[in-house]
């Protein structure tokens, strides 16, 4: 379960947002010289019948973050355990 599974499970729009941003800044370092890693927003949930985030949000109605999700590059043709996607759950 990674950050970004966990907010959309919970419908934290503003922390959707917040993960999103890092997007912008990938693979970059802090003011500390600490690395900055990629957030992949395709990431599948091994425990959840690996399902995206946009999986999620769909499946649970949070269309506002499946927008969030769509305009920041997220796979609607991924497939949740080889089944369904995006448009299958809609």
């Amino acid at each position: 379960n990674t950050a970004l599974h966990a907010a959309v499970n919970k419908g934290n729009l503003e922390l959707v947002n917040i993960l999103l941003e890092s997007l912008n800044n990938s693979n970059q370092e802090d003011k500390d010289h600490r690395k900055i890693y990629k957030l992949d927003i395709d990431k599948p949930n091994s425990k959840c019948m690996n399902a995206t985030a946009l999986h999620l949000a769909v499946w649970n109605d949070y269309n506002e973050i499946a927008i969030k999700l769509l305009q920041a590059n997220a796979n609607p043709y991924l497939k949740m355990n080889d089944v369904s996607n995006a448009f299958d759950l809609a």
